[in-house]
């Protein structure tokens, strides 16, 4: 019995650092959040580079609940005025993907500000 109680210390420190582990694992690189925004190209910047993003856009974007959040993302080509997007964004790295969509689809929150 007295083995146990000198290793419980380390197994329940072990078990902690696992387990903040995955939990940090799954916040940083696996939960991706949905954000809705509309084109504003007052707000797209022309970057002077080689490769093939060439427009940065820098947005207010709102999740399911209307939370607001300002998101920047690059695009290949200059986007359509007022068009609404469904913008795939993850903790770590930023915009993942971006789709059209249209305001129908879009939760009764996020077309709330946007009426």
């Amino acid at each position: 019995m007295e083995y146990v109680k000198e290793k419980l210390p380390i197994i329940t420190w072990t078990f902690v650092f696992v387990c903040l582990c995955c939990f940090s694992y799954f916040y940083l690189f696996e939960s991706d959040k949905i954000y809705y925004t509309q084109i504003d190209n007052t707000k797209l910047e022309v970057l002077n580079s080689n490769n093939s993003m060439r427009f940065k856009y820098t947005l207010v974007m709102y999740d399911k609940n209307g939370y607001s959040k300002k998101i920047d993302f690059k695009a290949s080509r200059k986007l359509r005025e007022d068009s609404f997007l469904e913008v795939k964004y993850y903790n770590l790295s930023g915009v993942n993907s971006w789709r059209e969509v249209d305001y129908d689809v879009m939760p009764n929150k996020v077309k709330k500000k946007y009426k």
